[in-house]
């Protein structure tokens, strides 16, 4: 190596450099001089002052080289202590932003897996591994980052890529599954900070399950060997939210991570009877159910929490990933009990609130009729009417009452669920998904005791019936989930109004303000003109020339007539053409994304008509009666087994120290032997086509690219695909007759075709023997539940087609295709060698 002068400043100036090739020149130069080695802490401050408290070994780590990794054994090696130096000095303002990051971060985020084994090597030799790998990195700039979970195992987790487990490997090596169940300064383990990251970015899903899985295996690896730790000790993490794993993956809407969670055998999910023909679960739904909570006898720790179901209507929950968690068989299991169980009473609650809205509305029409409108006039009415007055005052009374009482039920619930979040006003997702219906009672129970009141002593007053006759009557919103057909329209008046319809409101008052100011400087000073006398009628006379309502004669009498018809001309375009239009194409478009969710938006609704009815008629439960759980809460019990689960919490690192204790509760399903309502079915059929026009797709895709040269087919569309999948020969059977299908069909049309006419019927079809190689290849269509006979007396079951191909004499032979029905179709295929054999398959024309 060549002399090289050692000058302080220099080495200082290189080392803060973010050219690679300087600091690794300079790096390479000064590893071995010892007047860098006897300035090293010297050296070291004055990095960390310029560089924003990044010490050397911090700017080291960044680069992946012999050199760095030489550097980190011969310094870190004489100097462990060098190894715990994070960005956290007090002297400069700028490092609370990088607060806790130590060189080990910084290994692990660039995936510097040499330099991290060397570090936990020279640890361990210093007794300090498990100080290391609980340093938290707490900055400000790390939030939404990798180092979002603060511990190292939780950056290695989140820049985990493409399943490389490399760095994660070395850790579990060096006893890092015991820090698992370590928790950051907000509580949060390892999958916490998984299931966060998750919800941040969702476009890194695809490395974030498999790290999960992995991890998740290491720690059930480390309990089969320790004598402290269970798989069960993760029911017991809760972060400082209260929050389990699981219960987080709801609340975040991160589907995927849930399903996961909620099938780890042993822990969550334990298999009884799995045989291939049933499946029958058992599933701990503690977390699931707040009903739970108030009819067992939970540990204190247990009450209070928010529920699964709850979490659902998190803010930070889409009804995307909403309907992602309801899709799961556990949730859908525990809301069709619950369903069941409410609906009679909910059909209840319905009636009587038609009846009295119907008495609300027919009261306020009568008493006008009868000229009961002013206070100061006195009217003669007959003891007939006097006493219907009568009946319907206190009918009114009673049903306010009683409404009055249900939305004080709703608000103490509000409440509940606000000291649960921690008094995180933010989250109104959660603590007010149904305000508009508590809202409604409220305005629709005061309402209805005024107008009682009013009746009684035969005074007269408007203003409380506008609020309280439209609240009663949107009310009525809330059992829309009894028809999926009403659903669309349901969101489109409760949610449609505010996403859609308010941004355009905002954007056409602008213009109109704007616009009705000029024309009523054009028209001031002129007589005769009373729609433009005031701003106020200005702005009205406006809007109805907009729509039509006026006469657009009136222009001519402004001051420049000319320049009132240009701007009315250019208020139209903007507003009613442009404006309008736009709302009402993106009305229609929101429309038609609800629609075509609407069995997920119906499931949506229930469990909040659920949530609704639960806030009102808990309270029956803490009140000995038996005439309440018996009737009601009794039949939405899934819960069947009871147990405890129990954890030791260690003090010291080989002591055992107290024990901690949860109730646990257990719901069996039998998956397999539940009967489909209607709307899986439709979910389930669609399912099938797409999967069968996806599978032919990709087989004629395959059929093309082994060149086979066939009459009459088209050149290949680059820009059309579907283009280039031709069908030839398409035998079809309808009633017992057979049609050909023209040559040159697209798959467009042939799939609209044929999924109307073959999938939903009970035909039975055999496409036309075709030749692949030396094989004879064709297509069974046989609906649903269909059956192949194969030439040996197999039977085969067919779900809408199955392919068939014979390649030798083995598989030669007839072939039978029949339907639920029992109506079969036969065809023999044989091994296509010979050219007659091509002409008696169809596969040649003649």
């Amino acid at each position: 190596m060549e002399f090289y002068q050692y000058n302080q400043q220099n080495v200082i100036e290189a080392l803060c450099s973010n050219k690679k090739s300087v600091f690794l020149d300079t790096l390479n130069r000064i590893i071995d001089n010892e007047d860098f080695a006897a300035d090293f802490e010297e050296v070291n401050l004055e990095v960390k002052s310029k560089c924003n408290g990044e010490s050397i070994l911090h700017r080291v780590l960044k680069y992946k080289d012999s050199v760095t990794l030489e550097f980190v054994k011969k310094f870190a090696g004489k100097n462990p202590e060098l190894l715990k130096e994070q960005r956290d000095l007090k002297e400069i303002s700028e490092v609370s932003d990088f607060r806790g990051q130590s060189p080990l971060h910084v290994a692990i985020v660039n995936g510097y897996a040499d330099a991290v084994e060397e570090i936990l090597k020279i640890a361990d030799k210093n007794v300090m591994t498990q100080e290391l790998l609980c340093i938290p990195a707490t900055g400000k700039k790390f939030k939404n980052t990798v180092l979002t979970g603060q511990l190292p195992i939780s950056a290695a987790a989140l820049a985990c890529k493409d399943e490389d487990f490399k760095v994660l490997d070395i850790l579990f090596d060096k006893d890092a599954a015991s820090t698992i169940s370590t928790q950051n300064q907000e509580g949060d383990t390892v999958f916490h900070s998984l299931i966060k990251y998750a919800d941040i970015h969702s476009d890194q899903m695809q490395h974030i399950v498999p790290t999960f899985k992995f991890i998740w295996n290491k720690f059930a690896e480390h309990c089969e060997k320790s004598k402290f730790t269970k798989v069960t000790d993760i029911l017991f993490w809760e972060n400082k939210s209260g929050m389990t794993p699981l219960r987080l993956s709801a609340k975040l809407g991160v589907s995927e991570l849930f399903n996961y969670l909620i099938n780890i055998e042993d822990v969550y999910c334990f298999y009884n009877v799995k045989d291939g023909i049933f499946d029958i679960r058992m599933y701990d739904v503690t977390e699931f159910d707040r009903l739970i909570s108030l009819t067992e006898n939970l540990e204190d720790s247990q009450k209070g929490k928010i529920s699964i179901l709850e979490s659902i209507f998190d803010s930070k929950c889409t009804h995307t990933e909403a309907f992602q968690i309801l899709d799961q068989e556990l949730v859908k299991f525990i809301l069709d009990k619950k369903w069941r169980s409410y609906q009679t009473s909910l059909i209840f609650w319905m009636c009587l609130h038609i009846i009295f809205m119907c008495v609300f509305t027919a009261s306020t029409i009568e008493k006008s009729r009868h000229n009961f409108l002013s206070q100061n006039i006195e009217t003669s009415i007959s003891s007939k009417v006097e006493i219907i007055f009568t009946i319907a005052a206190a009918f009114l009374m009673v049903g306010g009452i009683i409404y009055l009482f249900f939305s004080c039920m709703c608000i103490k619930e509000l409440r509940r669920r606000r000291k649960a979040e921690h008094g995180n006003h933010s989250n109104v997702g959660i603590i007010m998904h149904n305000f508009d219906y508590i809202l409604c009672l409220l305005i629709t129970s005061v309402g209805a005791i005024g107008e009682s009141v009013l009746i009684f002593f035969r005074y007269h007053c408007d203003y409380q019936l506008i609020f309280a006759l439209i609240s009663g009557w949107y009310f009525t919103l809330y059992f829309s989930p009894f028809r999926k057909e009403t659903v669309s329209f349901t969101y489109m008046i409760k949610s449609g109004v505010l996403e859609d319809f308010a941004p355009f409101a905002l954007v056409y008052f602008c213009l109109l303000i704007s616009f009705t100011t000029i024309m009523f400087m054009l028209f001031h000073g002129m007589d005769g003109v009373e729609e433009f006398d005031t701003f106020g009628s200005s702005l009205l006379a406006m809007f109805k020339l907009g729509v039509g309502l006026n006469d657009i004669g009136m222009l001519n009498q402004a001051r420049i007539p000319w320049l009132a018809y240009t701007l009315f001309v250019v208020y139209v375009i903007l507003s009613f053409i442009q404006l309008f239009n736009a709302l009402i194409a993106v009305m229609s478009q929101t429309f038609s994304g609800v629609h075509g969710f609407k069995n997920s938006y119906a499931l949506y609704n229930k469990l909040k008509m659920i949530e609704l009815f639960e806030d009102i008629f808990l309270i029956w439960v803490n009140i000995k009666c038996p005439f309440k759980r018996k009737r009601i809460f009794n039949q939405a019990k899934h819960w069947n087994e009871i147990s405890f689960v129990e954890r030791s919490v260690r003090t010291d690192r080989f002591k055992k120290g107290k024990q901690e204790r949860q109730v646990r509760i257990y719901s069996t399903m039998e998956l397999d032997d539940q009967e489909d309502n209607i709307d899986d079915k439709e979910e389930k059929k669609k399912k099938m086509k797409n999967t069968i026009a996806e599978q032919l797709i990709e087989e004629k895709q395959k059929g093309r690219k082994r060149k086979r040269k066939t009459p009459h087919l088209k050149k290949s569309s680059k820009t059309n695909p579907e283009k280039d999948i031709i069908f030839v020969n398409v035998q079809k059977c309808t009633s017992n007759k057979t049609s050909q299908y023209p040559e040159g069909i697209t798959l467009t049309k042939w799939l609209h075709f044929t999924f109307s006419k073959i999938v939903n019927s009970n035909d039975v079809c055999f496409e036309k023997p075709k030749e692949v190689g030396k094989c004879a290849v064709t297509t069974c269509y046989t609906g649903d539940n269909g059956v192949l006979k194969t030439p040996d007396g197999a039977r085969q079951t067919v779900m809408g087609y199955k392919l068939v191909k014979v390649c030798d004499d083995a598989t030669s032979g007839n072939y039978s295709c029949c339907n639920a029905a029992g109506t079969c179709l036969g065809q023999p295929l044989q091994e296509s060698t010979d050219l007659e054999l091509k002409k008696r398959h169809g596969i040649l024309s003649i």
